[in-house]
């Protein structure tokens, strides 16, 4: 790795030096094009994907704070904390909803752009937020002894998790007569 980059470093020099000929620098210019364009590339999707997903970029980033947050303190409580199995656990998690989203995108990008495909992408998005939402959750419903959020808050996160129903998770619950 260290060779490539220093023979990229020196054609990056061989293109700005004039003491070279044209057709040098050219061949020098092409090696640097061919070797940054994937990455120029694949940073502008990613910046593409960035605008169009920011707010919920920002949301999965508080939403895991908040995780870390109150994962720490009801450890504490329960006198269980560790800073490593914290890092490894809160790693892990991390990398888990990155790659699931990744891939679950990449399934639903095959499928252009349409309702079937818009609602796909919005339950992969309510998803991912949902696991490290839901751990905080369930932290913080034990440290409130169940009282807070409500049950059937806790009720509808556990059968979302069975069964993915979104429009049953966010559905308003049934008012007694």
């Amino acid at each position: 790795m260290l060779h490539i980059m220093k023979h990229l470093f020196y054609s990056l020099i061989l293109v700005g030096d004039d003491r070279f000929t044209l057709t040098e620098r050219f061949v020098a210019w092409f090696k640097l094009l061919l070797a940054f364009s994937p990455v120029a590339y694949v940073l502008d999707m990613f910046n593409l994907w960035f605008v169009d997903n920011k707010k919920f970029v920002t949301l999965f980033i508080l939403v895991l704070m908040v995780n870390a947050i109150v994962g720490m303190v009801k450890h504490s409580r329960e006198n269980a904390f560790d800073w490593k199995e914290f890092f490894i656990k809160t790693s892990e998690m991390v990398v888990v909803v990155i790659v699931v989203y990744f891939l679950l995108n990449a399934l639903g990008s095959v499928a252009g752009e349409n309702i079937i495909s818009d609602g796909f992408e919005k339950m992969i998005q309510v998803s991912t937020i949902f696991y490290p939402s839901s751990k905080a959750l369930k932290s913080i419903y034990i440290l409130s002894k169940g009282k807070y959020p409500p049950k059937f808050i806790m009720e509808k996160l556990y059968n979302f998790e069975k069964d993915g129903d979104v429009s049953e998770l966010l559905k308003k619950p049934k008012k007694d007569v």
